[in-house]
């Protein structure tokens, strides 16, 4: 291993303390691209050390105050093989299908009642491919209540211009008490400048027991401000496949920033949900949250 060349502050706080100690001793080595928004594709593609910790408030005018938390490691194995990680995640989300009904018997009624939960996810996963913009990976796990876990995710980064570029990626999954399923995703980014750029989000979900797929699309325009900071504001839907029946639509104004440190972020997030009732109906639910976020990595202060 190469030696360790420290770029703590010559007199550091019990803070800084904190996080060198956790840094050098848990993500070592890591070299993650310094952006603000890291998004889901470029987290899964690291294959180095990682560890982010979330915590954060959220509101909706229906339901109240919610504190929820978040923690993504991915910790490399070298020592077994290069091509081995551990993934520990606990913001990770699945839909369950109601546990009342047969597979396959979900109607348009039942939808609603199809709620996101969130598990904690432990797994080692295997980087069976990585070459020309490909990327092949096999997860084995477990999530909440011991449930096991397999999947296998191929992904592929699609240049579409020098300026235009966009990723794809196929997952299929079975998790005890779900059933077998297929997740696809697509995302294409175009920056107008080096600081805006509009990015299109696009996932259809298929799991065995619910009739149907379930397609989420996100139009987002980011814009990057001098001293670390950035806003993303955006809109989306949620619909039902083959009916094309909405189930939610949903907009929202990202604020991020650094702070004190920068490898401290905050978030500040209000925004606006319509989500489809049993009767047809789409009462509006105004929403707002506020995050902290710490990303360990070396070389940082």
């Amino acid at each position: 291993m190469p030696p360790v060349i420290s770029t703590a502050p010559s007199s550091p706080n019990w803070i800084d303390t904190v996080y060198y100690g956790v840094s050098y001793s848990l993500v070592y080595p890591i070299d993650w691209v310094d952006r603000l928004f890291l998004p889901e594709y470029e987290e899964a593609e690291i294959n180095r050390s990682s560890l982010r910790v979330i915590g954060g408030y959220e509101w909706a005018d229906n339901s109240g105050i919610e504190f929820r938390r978040a923690i993504r490691a991915r910790l490399r194995l070298p020592g077994i093989t290069d091509r081995l990680s551990l993934i520990l995640s606990e913001d990770e989300p699945e839909l369950d299908p109601p546990s009342t009904v047969n597979p396959g018997a979900v109607t348009p009624s039942d939808l609603p009642q199809v709620k996101q939960k969130y598990y904690q996810t432990a797994a080692l996963r295997y980087a069976a491919y990585n070459q020309f913009n490909t990327q092949v990976d096999v997860d084995l796990g477990t999530r909440s209540g011991l449930r096991p876990e397999l999947s296998a995710r191929f992904r592929q980064r699609l240049p579409l211009s020098p300026m235009i570029q966009s990723n794809f990626s196929l997952i299929g999954f079975w998790l005890e008490g779900t059933g077998f399923g297929e997740r696809a995703r697509y995302n294409v980014e175009h920056p107008f400048s080096k600081d805006t750029k509009i990015r299109l989000d696009n996932a259809a979900t298929h799991i065995e027991k619910l009739a149907g797929v379930t397609g989420d699309s996100r139009l987002s325009l980011v814009r990057f401000f001098p001293r670390r900071v950035a806003v993303s504001a955006g809109a989306g839907i949620s619909v039902n496949l083959p009916l094309w029946q909405a189930q939610s639509y949903s907009a929202s104004v990202v604020f991020r920033s650094a702070f004190y440190r920068k490898w401290l972020f905050y978030e500040i997030e209000p925004g606006v949900n319509w989500v489809r009732t049993p009767g047809g109906h789409y009462p509006r639910v105004f929403t707002a949250a506020v995050r902290l976020e710490a990303q360990f990595r070396i070389g940082r202060k």
